[in-house]
């Protein structure tokens, strides 16, 4: 789960971590008026969404007026802002955030998150932070291996690669609050880019990332709190209250999968036959009918999608219950696009059964590659 720049600001406050004053305006209305109760005149004016990029698609500016600042919201609010991370169809601007511009001497890159391979927490640190921190950066990264954190050896390794040795006390502090939030919340990627250092020495966190791990949303009421349903995909949203894992995608085949890895393999082999996923769609091992059903009706609610491919390995879920799932969602009325199948694993002599016997039109696939051949030959033969 993400949330917006100005919630992880706000966490970070919390927990002593220095961050630039300011507010947030969610309607034009309020703008004139959250203005003139800062005591700044130098602004950045920051669009609040769910996706990095935004300081290159005209996300950020920097003012040195109050007049300028209030046209600029004016402008921004509101707006559908396309990143390179939000995709084509972009995010609409519905929350804006007003911070004072600080004076900076230097900016750096520092983030937790989860290294898999080595099965630990990480900090990753970079002396130059900023737009692009990607291209061209030189990067140092810490184990941390201990409940407490970084063993002081490794922070004075940091440091000395940061060149911070005029800030090394706070900055070894700032590492110790980062590490205690990060465990606190669950927290799978804590990212401040980029950490300033002020003209007076003072560490300021100019921006800040945070992603939470879901498995741990059950015991994070107040993180979950802050999610914004307006952030996704109408379809996405209503996929997430079904506990469905729906990420919507360009194409025009619809996918319905049990497996997040046979989802991935399946759309690769359309992509490889020549289609396009409209989306990547994982029911889950262990979906019951009404679940299949739910999935069903999200996918029939997207009329970019041409054609629909069913790909079930029937294992926890049995190839009968998703039948009569698939069938409840049909109900009565009459299904115009395509729908290619292949069904695999247990009961599925029943699940056929269950199909043939309701009506539905399908066209049978003995093998995940005739499917998606077939997907994309018959997309590829109606546009």
């Amino acid at each position: 789960m993400f949330i917006h720049e100005y919630q992880a600001k706000s966490l970070l406050n919390r927990n002593q971590i220095l961050i630039p004053e300011g507010k947030v305006i969610t309607t034009i209305n309020d703008a004139d008026s959250v203005l003139n109760t800062l005591p700044f005149k130098n602004y950045v004016i920051k669009a609040q969404i769910y996706g990095g990029g935004r300081g290159k698609a005209g996300g950020i500016l920097t003012v040195d007026s109050k007049e300028e600042a209030l046209e600029y919201v004016k402008t921004i609010l509101g707006k559908r802002l396309v990143t390179t991370q939000t995709g084509p169809s972009g995010r609409i601007v519905r929350t804006v955030l007003i911070e004072e511009k600080v004076n900076i001497e230097k900016e750096i890159y520092i983030s937790l998150t989860i290294d898999r391979k080595r099965a630990c927490p990480i900090v990753i640190v970079s002396p130059e932070g900023g737009i692009e921190i990607e291209k061209g950066k030189t990067f140092f990264e810490e184990d941390i291996t201990s409940p407490m954190g970084l063993y002081p050896f490794q922070k004075r390794r940091l440091i000395y690669s940061l060149g911070l040795r005029e800030s090394s006390d706070e900055f070894a502090s700032l590492i110790e609050k980062l590490y205690r939030l990060f465990i606190k919340y669950d927290i799978t990627l804590l990212e401040i880019n980029p950490l300033a250092i002020d003209k007076m020495g003072r560490l300021v966190a100019l921006d800040a990332k945070m992603s939470f791990d879901d498995n741990g949303l059950f015991r994070q009421k107040e993180i979950s709190d802050l999610y914004d349903p307006g952030e996704l995909d109408p379809l996405e949203s209503e996929a997430q209250k079904e506990s469905l894992n729906y990420v919507k995608m360009d194409g025009n085949i619809g996918c319905l999968v049990n497996g997040a890895g046979l989802a991935m393999a399946t759309i690769d082999l359309i992509d490889f036959y020549g289609g396009k996923a409209t989306n990547f769609l994982d029911v889950g091992g262990g979906a019951s009918s009404e679940k299949i059903e739910k999935a069903v009706r999200i996918l029939l609610e997207d009329k970019r999608m041409k054609v629909m491919l069913i790909n079930i390995f029937g294992g926890i879920l049995r190839c009968d219950r998703f039948a009569e799932g698939l069938v409840n969602a049909s109900g009565n009325k009459e299904i115009k696009i395509p729908i290619i199948i292949r069904f695999k694993g247990t009961m599925i002599e029943e699940g056929k059964r269950i199909i043939r016997d309701s009506g539905l039109n399908l066209i049978w696939a003995d093998s995940m590659e005739e499917a998606a051949s077939i997907a994309a030959i018959r997309v590829n033969t109606d546009q």
